[in-house]
């Protein structure tokens, strides 16, 4: 016959093994994430891959588990960049398209094009953060800006647009990559002025939410530069990065010591000391082109990386080893969790 203290021997082994036999993500702090969304520009897509047919080219939405995804606005239409305002309203979305700016002003019911015949071939969208009816556009053809959600439009400069970034702290002022070298603006697009030091292609900028002298750029062939008085000075990254190309420069928001980058064939780069130093990671990326960077909003060790031709990636500890997740085949230009 049992006694108390038998049963309760027992009991606690029993509670001791299903904590042991419970996943890692449900214990010691390590909760799973909640559901968020994941919107995705697809560019491109190769038709088919080994025994399935990819999914084709515009904006899909999907989740941050990779359960399920949807194709939604145009289809077919080839998307560069994306700004996605889900609070504004009834849920605010701007696509820049090859043939134009699709918008949708109801949480993506309805779309429609804002733009004429005269602004084509659109890679890169930014809006005012506080006022998201102000958005800018980069084309091959220049800068665009609209005060009316995309109503009508203003041309502000005539040379090819790679990198576009509304500075956080004061909205007239604007930094513009082309393909030799940097502007900025402070007046809101009126005039622009070249900053001297970079002379390659800035294909991104990023920006230090909490410390906003703090810039990063992405170039096409001399690495990373970094700013601490925003923009005034530049200092070029040294090392294995100097000769790189890099498509994406992501600062972690909630740690802004930590800054991924994405590369073409090099894998990505992280540094958790703003950018001082830096460690290469190839696990599961080799050979492969990341474009787009994007930190999951509560779990800061979940990265998710959009690639050429190859589709998202994730990564479960912090960008050192990486495993396909999502939209194999496809050309992934951007991509913003919410």
């Amino acid at each position: 016959m049992q006694t108390y203290e038998m049963k309760m021997g027992y009991f606690i082994l029993l509670s001791i093994f299903v904590s042991l036999c419970s996943p890692l993500s449900a214990r010691d702090g390590f909760a799973q994430p909640s559901k968020h969304k994941i919107y995705v520009a697809v560019l491109s897509n190769q038709s088919f891959t080994v025994g399935a047919r990819n999914p084709g080219v515009g904006l899909y939405v999907g989740d941050d588990q990779g359960e399920s995804w949807l194709n939604i606005g145009f289809k077919n239409m080839r998307t560069f960049a994306i700004e996605i305002f889900p609070s504004h309203g009834e849920g605010l979305f701007y696509t820049a398209n090859g043939n134009g700016v699709i918008v949708s002003r109801d949480g993506g019911n309805s779309w429609r094009v804002t733009t004429g015949w005269e602004i084509t071939e659109i890679l890169e969208a930014s809006a005012v953060p506080d006022n998201p009816k102000i958005i800018y556009i980069g084309t091959a053809y220049g800068l665009w800006k609209s005060i009316e959600f995309g109503e009508n439009w203003q041309r502000l400069t005539k040379r090819f647009v790679a990198g576009l970034n509304i500075d956080v702290a004061d909205a007239n002022r604007i930094y513009l990559g082309e393909e030799d070298g940097l502007l900025i603006s402070q007046n809101a697009g009126k005039s622009f002025s070249k900053v001297k030091k970079i002379a390659s292609a800035v294909n991104q900028i990023a920006q230090d939410n909490a410390h906003p002298d703090r810039l990063y750029l992405g170039t096409e062939d001399d690495g990373v530069y970094v700013s601490d008085d925003r923009g005034k000075s530049w200092r070029q990254v040294p090392g294995q990065l100097a000769n790189a190309t890099v498509y994406s420069v992501t600062v972690d928001q909630r740690n802004p010591n930590r800054i991924f980058v994405g590369t073409f064939a090099n894998g990505i780069f992280r540094s958790t000391d703003r950018g001082k130093t830096w460690q290469s990671f190839m696990d599961g990326l080799e050979d492969i082109a990341v474009y787009e960077i994007a930190i999951h909003p509560e779990q800061s060790n979940i990265l998710y990386a959009g690639t050429v031709n190859r589709g998202i990636f994730r990564s479960m500890n912090g960008g050192e080893s990486w495993t396909p997740f999502a939209l194999d085949g496809t050309h992934v230009f951007e991509l913003e969790i919410k």
